[in-house]
């Protein structure tokens, strides 16, 4: 009887995942094929080539190791652009309910695991922008990341395993979780014999991830295959189509430095992650536990803007850790206040729909907003306890 409703109500969360991703859907403007910014020479027309020919057969590095959501774009039934936007959908959809999955696992308590799952789909570069940009295999790495960090939770190593091989198949940001195994699982700072079990659950991943590059190797530099190509296809960044790991690592230090602004420190702060960011310090303690404990993963996450221009789409990736950290905050906040567990429902519901009413390139001003709703809901819940209480205002 207890699986069988575990079983209904996570059909429950999945038609509630299903019905916020199609409002998130429903409101933003998608990149297809008419809309304006589509012709621009961004990453989403490397994609589009590898699934109308052959995924295996495309030699500009990174993308061309990124193979398996343009794969999967080709071979769905719907057409390569539907497919493309099947795929991000249902990759939202799925990352909202593995959100509320490792809620449970976390708080043991399905109004926390709920505010997991709304706190997710109240990001906008988490979920609208990757609606927006479909043809990037980014919210299905989310997908990868959401579900590999679950099955640590449940030590399910075989589906771990599975994850983190798709994931080195889809983006190299999914490997990232790959030390997590470690962290979320010890409680020594050395155990030997679970070092040695991380070590050999991650090589299928990091063996898959060597192979993929020495298949499809890069030829980036090979002037004869570079001008055969569609300039839209071989432009990589800072519109040049050279890359390795150390060129990229070279040309970005060289842009930070030229470009550096104080903006830059606010692009991977408060963009992505909003007011979420700020929630953790109601609860020192779990901040100095699971922020040690999630530090591997979103250290890496955040190296990233060593080696590629964009900032606030990449640290982004860093949303599971964020919002745990941030739902530890709140519930630390709520038990002091002595506030029903409500609070957290609603406050996060109101900000999801501030994310479907907002553009993908919100203002700037959004957590300042969302600063505003969270003082406003705290204190209609004051009045609310103090009027039940039966004391004066």
């Amino acid at each position: 009887m207890i699986k069988r409703n575990l079983f209904n109500r996570d059909y429950i969360v999945i038609l509630i995942s299903l019905l916020i991703s199609f409002l998130i859907f429903s409101k933003t403007e998608l990149m297809d094929y008419s809309h304006p910014h589509f012709k621009n020479i961004w990453d989403h027309h490397k994609y589009l080539r590898m699934a109308k020919n052959n995924p295996f057969d495309f030699h500009i590095a990174p993308f061309c190791w990124w193979v398996f959501v343009p794969t999967l774009a080709k071979i769905l039934p719907f057409g390569i652009e539907n497919n493309f936007k099947v795929i991000s959908f249902l990759s939202i959809a799925f990352t909202g309910f593995f959100m509320f999955k490792i809620g449970q696992k976390i708080f043991s308590d399905t109004v926390y695991a709920f505010s997991m799952m709304f706190g997710y789909f109240s990001l906008v570069l988490a979920t609208k922008y990757v609606l927006y940009d479909f043809w990037l295999p980014d919210a299905f790495s989310f997908l990868l990341i959401v579900s590999g960090i679950y099955a640590i939770l449940i030590r399910n190593d075989l589906l771990f395993i599975l994850i983190t091989i798709l994931g080195a198949l889809t983006k190299e940001i999914v490997l990232f979780i790959l030390p997590l195994y470690y962290s979320l699982t010890t409680n020594k700072i050395f155990d030997f014999k679970l070092i040695k079990r991380t070590i050999l659950v991650s090589l299928p991943a990091v063996f898959t991830f060597v192979m993929i590059r020495i298949l499809i190797p890069s030829l980036n530099e090979n002037v004869a295959y570079v001008s055969s190509l569609p300039i839209e296809v071989t432009i990589v960044h800072l519109e040049s189509s050279n890359y390795s790991y150390i060129d990229a690592f070279n040309q970005v230090i060289r842009y930070r430095i030229q470009n550096f602004s104080p903006g830059l420190i606010h692009q991977i702060t408060l963009m992505p992650f909003l007011i979420y960011l700020l929630f953790p310090v109601f609860d020192l303690k779990s901040l100095l536990n699971w922020g040690i404990r999630f530090l591997p993963f979103v250290f890496l996450v955040y190296l990233q803007i060593l080696f590629a221009i964009n900032t606030d789409r990449l640290v982004v990736a860093a949303f599971p850790a964020i919002l745990i950290l941030a739902i530890l905050g709140l519930q630390n906040l709520i038990n002091y206040l002595k506030l029903p567990k409500s609070f957290i429902i609603v406050l996060t519901i109101v900000y999801v729909l501030m994310n479907i009413f907002s553009g993908i390139y919100y203002s700037h001003w959004l957590y300042l907003r969302q600063l505003l709703v969270f003082m406003f809901i705290l204190g209609i819940y004051k009045i609310f306890i103090r009027l039940h209480s039966g004391n004066k205002l």
